[in-house]
């Protein structure tokens, strides 16, 4: 008789005359390795904050450790690792080609690894800085394995966002209260979370007392480095909205003549002027103001006691428009009164040029003194300072960065278009684009948005840091 077969151990299977194998009572690679799970495990998708600094338990960086688990455990099994590009977001910074710049483009550090001795294949993968990009990772025991092949393990959906941490301060209006009716900041979170950025706010909010606050202060960081409650944290931004920036003080003059007004006569109306193309500091606009009939001459009075000479902003006047109109009562003064002989009334006073809004550095400033000057409406209030803020904050973030640098990032022949000859401003959409100016160009003032080719930029941006320049 011959031997019994140990059938505690698998037996080949034996070709049929087909050519075929024949199953035996134990299948053949029922103790081959096979893969098990994978982490992070399929499932929700997961945001991850590419430009904070790394640290995967917080989701951040753009490193991702991507594991592969074989069963049983053994030791040097290869591992194959893929990225699925099916659900990678469409970017038309190139007009040529979607392909990021390898410094900023979704990569893995290894493509095949042989298991430890727990059975585990671990891989880097280093995501895209382009926000709203989704990958998957997915695991095969074959070489050249394709997408849903029986036996392969895929990780959940990661998807690309950015986060900026700002920080707000309102300042006080120049009358009562303050200008934080007008700070939407929730208008601001869900214009950025179309451009998957996630707008985090810290520090406090310090409110200022009203001043005008001048271009050269925020230059210098004066102003705002006493607000800087926040600046500790990663891709910090400072916002503050203020009453205006002015780009300096001009001492203006106005002179009046009143003609003589003879006995039995009448005249009691006072002197007003008025101006739409200046800008007043109610608190710090007058200079003085005189008058002189013949041989005599004196001043009005304007302090706490008396107020001869008066400023109003955002009056009426009779043709419709919007005002600033400053008024002399003249009836305060026995010579300029009726009867009386010829008067010059003289008035010095100070005036401002200023922005709308500005940037510099992390900082974005916004001005709503040109909203309010006006009496827009309310809706139309919010709109236009969001415009401005959306356009002041671009700025920070990286849109418009000077030409020397742009001509050194890839894929950005476009932006000479859209920007240079815009001035460092958008032109691509015509006047339609937040980045185009940051006054609003139509009345009522449309939602604020950004044009295709700013949203694909500001996907874009490296938001590592605000304040420098954005890198493509």
């Amino acid at each position: 008789m011959g031997k019994e077969p140990d059938k505690s151990k698998p037996v080949p299977s034996v070709p049929d005359s087909s050519g075929s194998k024949t199953p035996t009572d134990v299948p053949v690679g029922s103790n081959d390795p096979k893969l098990v799970k994978i982490e992070p495990a399929d499932g929700a998708k997961v945001k991850w904050y590419v430009n904070l600094p790394a640290d995967e338990t917080k989701k951040q960086g753009r490193d991702v450790t991507v594991k592969a688990y074989v069963e049983p455990k053994a030791a040097g099994v290869a591992v194959y690792f893929f990225i699925d590009q099916d659900n990678v977001s469409s970017r038309t910074i190139s007009e040529d080609s979607e392909d990021l710049a390898a410094s900023v483009a979704a990569k893995l550090d290894k493509t095949s690894v042989k298991t430890d001795g727990e059975g585990v294949a671990a891989v880097k993968f280093k995501l895209a800085s382009y926000g709203g990009d989704k990958y998957r990772i997915y695991a095969s025991l074959k070489k050249d394995a394709a997408k849903g092949d029986a036996g392969n393990v895929q990780t959940c959906e990661v998807e690309v966002w950015r986060k900026i941490n700002y920080e707000l301060e309102v300042m006080a209006r120049p009358d009562t209260g303050d200008y934080s009716d007008l700070a939407c900041m929730g208008t601001l979170a869900e214009k950025w979370k179309d451009l998957f950025i996630e707008a985090s706010s810290v520090g406090d909010d310090s409110k200022p007392k009203f001043q005008i606050v001048t271009q050269a202060d925020i230059k210098k960081g004066d102003y705002q480095k006493a607000f800087r409650k926040g600046a500790t944290e990663p891709a910090y931004l400072q916002i503050l909205y203020v009453h205006d920036i002015s780009l300096g003080i001009k001492e203006e003059t106005y002179e009046q003549k009143l003609k003589a007004v003879p006995e039995g006569s009448s005249y009691t109306d006072d002197v007003s002027v008025d101006y739409t193309g200046y800008v007043f500091d109610p608190k710090d606009w007058f200079i003085s103001c005189s008058w002189k009939s013949g041989s005599k001459s004196g001043k009005f009075k304007k302090d706490d006691k008396n107020d001869d000479v008066t400023l109003a902003l955002g009056v009426k006047a009779k043709d419709g428009t919007t005002v600033d109109r400053i008024t002399i009562k003249s009836t305060s003064v026995a010579e300029v009164r009726s009867p009386r002989a010829d008067v010059t009334i003289t008035l010095k006073f100070k005036h401002m040029s200023v922005l709308a809004g500005y940037s510099y550095g992390d900082t974005a400033v916004v001005a709503c003194a040109p909203v309010v000057r006006p009496k827009l409406a309310t809706d139309d209030a919010r709109n236009s300072l969001m415009t401005c803020l959306l356009h002041e904050a671009g700025h920070s973030l990286g849109l418009a960065m000077k030409a020397t640098a742009r001509k050194k990032a890839k894929n950005l022949a476009k932006a000479n278009i859209t920007y240079e000859k815009g001035g460092l401003h958008c032109h691509e959409a015509s006047d339609t684009c937040v980045m185009f100016d940051t006054i609003p160009q139509t009345s009522p003032v449309r939602d604020p948005s950004f044009g295709d080719y700013c949203k694909d930029a500001m996907r874009a941006l490296n938001l590592t840091k605000p304040g420098t320049a954005g890198s493509f």
